[in-house]
């Protein structure tokens, strides 16, 4: 959530509010360099399984739509009914990519992640010691 509100804060409220487009392609490229932060950041946990569900939950959200999700819940918008910069995704299975398809789009990867949870997790009852 963090990553959202600082892209909004970002491309929202300096780019797009200072008609700054012509640099569009090096925003992409800091945007890039701060989801490795985060993702970077996902190596800090110690069970190896919460860095792998930090890393890729990340990743998909981060490219599957549910950033866009949520930039614009976020900031109190609606999304858009149309959402052209995303069509060329290979995150999002619907083209052309409009509310109902984006969101449908982040639906459809949560099951992943919570089947992918579910089998790193299932036996967290078995290998958590008694409470003394």
């Amino acid at each position: 959530m963090l990553y959202t509100v600082s892209d909004i804060l970002v491309w929202q409220r300096i780019f797009e509010a200072n008609e700054l487009w012509q640099y569009d392609k090096i925003y992409h490229a800091g945007w890039y360099v701060t989801l490795c932060g985060y993702l970077l950041a996902g190596l800090m946990h110690k069970d190896i399984r919460d860095k792998i569900m930090h890393i890729a939950c990340l990743w998909v959200f981060s490219q599957n739509g549910t950033e866009d999700v949520f930039y614009y819940w976020f900031d109190f918008r609606a999304i858009p009914d149309r959402l052209h910069w995303l069509d060329d995704s290979a995150w999002i299975y619907f083209s052309p990519v409009t509310r109902i398809n984006l969101i449908v789009n982040v639906v459809l990867w949560i099951f992943p992640l919570i089947v992918l949870f579910g089998l790193m997790y299932h036996d967290e009852k078995i290998r958590r010691p008694p409470p003394q």
